[in-house]
C-alpha cells in the first residue's frame, strides 16, 4: 500500500476547539474533536506524530462486515484494526499508524494517554471521538482530500 491510499490531495481547515496545557512542557496544545460513528469508523493515530487515518473505505468495509447487525463484535473489530495496522503505509513523518497510539504535544512530543493509559479494546474499538491537534493531518483515503488543521478557533 502506498501513501496514495491515504489521501488524494490536501486542504487546510479551521474548526472551533479548545486549548490544553501540556503536562510535560506547559506549551498550549490546540485541538478540536471530531465525532464519528463509534464502531463503524475505525481510526488510527501515528506513533510518531498526531496525524491520523480516518478513511471512508475503512468505514465501508465495516459496513460490509456488519450486514444487518448493529455492530461488529470486539473480536471482529480487533481483526479489522490489526489488519489496518499491518496494511497502512507509513505516515509521511516516518512513523506508523498503530491501535494504541495517541495524540502528542506538538512542542515536546508528549503522548497524551488514552483512557488514563488503560488499554481497553471495548472502549478503543468503539470510540466515537477523534482528537485532532493543530497542524495534524487527517488522512481521508484514496478518494478524498486529506485535511490539515491549521487553525483552532478557541471557544
Amino acid at each position: 500500500m502506498t501513501i496514495n491510499s491515504l489521501f488524494n490531495g490536501m486542504q487546510d481547515d479551521s474548526f472551533p476547539g479548545w486549548c490544553l496545557s501540556c503536562p510535560k512542557c506547559n506549551e498550549d496544545v490546540l485541538y478540536t474533536v471530531l465525532t464519528v460513528s463509534g464502531g463503524r469508523e475505525p481510526f488510527l493515530y501515528c506513533d510518531s506524530c498526531s496525524n491520523f487515518v480516518l478513511r471512508r473505505e475503512d468505514a465501508d468495509r465495516i459496513a460490509e462486515l456488519i450486514c444487518d447487525r448493529a455492530l461488529l463484535t470486539t473480536d471482529q473489530q480487533r481483526s479489522v484494526y490489526a489488519e489496518l495496522e499491518q496494511q497502512l503505509p507509513s505516515c509521511p513523518c516516518g512513523g506508523n499508524f498503530k491501535i494504541w497510539s495517541n495524540v502528542k504535544c506538538p512542542s515536546c512530543n508528549y503522548e497524551f494517554p488514552y483512557n488514563d493509559g488503560v488499554k481497553d479494546e471495548g472502549l478503543r474499538f468503539f470510540d466515537s471521538k477523534v482528537i485532532w491537534v493543530k497542524n495534524a493531518i487527517a488522512f481521508r483515503g484514496a478518494n478524498a482530500k486529506g485535511n490539515r488543521l491549521i487553525n483552532v478557533i478557541r471557544r
